[in-house]
């Protein structure tokens, strides 16, 4: 237990679609969503430290971020980009217990999967190419450069059972949050079909009709 801020767990429930999450909304009220004007929509990588202690220091504003290194990448340390002022570690190493994957691409940090607050503001987010992306958005239907993962992805979509996201993502080395939004752009052209349920983010082709 770190003694300072608030130490997040892995979401275990998979990122719900925008009913669940008003759903929650109206159980918990307004709480989980920011006062006006605090949101952040980005993290701001401030260096990276060797110790928890050291990375305090260096977050003040929402969105700061420090990544803890020993040899690898240990906890990620922010302030809530939400503006609840809650400094926030979330755990990078899978030998410690429940960790999220970390990428690191050019474009920037990714998470995976998504951090849902069980305490203090409530918030759930995605942490994406450094964006951060809110689950009371509609982040998945943006178009920009979908088209071309998409058609890597749909060669690897079975029609016959349905697959999950993360699945396929690993298969092609992507980062979850591209494919899930390259399938919705899959099923909104007709040529993929999501799950319902249990099922949500996984997906099936569709077989055209001769």
């Amino acid at each position: 237990m770190y003694p300072t801020g608030a130490v997040a767990q892995p979401c275990t429930r998979e990122t719900p679609p925008l009913r669940a999450w008003n759903d929650r909304l109206a159980t918990h009220g307004v709480r989980a969503i920011n006062r006006q004007g605090q949101r952040v929509d980005r993290i701001r990588l401030k260096g990276t430290t060797a110790s928890h202690g050291d990375a305090l220091p260096l977050v003040h504003e929402a969105g700061d971020t420090v990544m803890v290194v020993r040899g690898r990448p240990r906890t990620l340390v922010f302030k809530c980009p939400d503006g609840c002022g809650d400094t926030v570690t979330l755990n990078l190493d899978g030998r410690a217990g429940k960790a999220w994957t970390l990428y690191q691409r050019r474009s920037g940090l990714s998470l995976y999967p998504s951090v849902w607050r069980d305490n203090g503001c409530e918030s759930h987010f995605i942490i994406w190419n450094n964006r951060v992306l809110w689950l009371d958005s509609d982040w998945w239907t943006d178009e920009e450069e979908v088209s071309g993962l998409a058609d890597r992805v749909i060669e690897l979509i079975p029609s016959h059972i349905f697959i999950h996201f993360r699945e396929l993502a690993d298969q092609i080395d992507e980062i979850p949050w591209s494919v899930l939004r390259a399938c919705r752009h899959l099923a909104r052209a007709g040529r993929v079909i999501e799950g319902e349920g249990d099922s949500w983010g996984r997906f099936r082709r569709i077989l055209s009709k001769r």
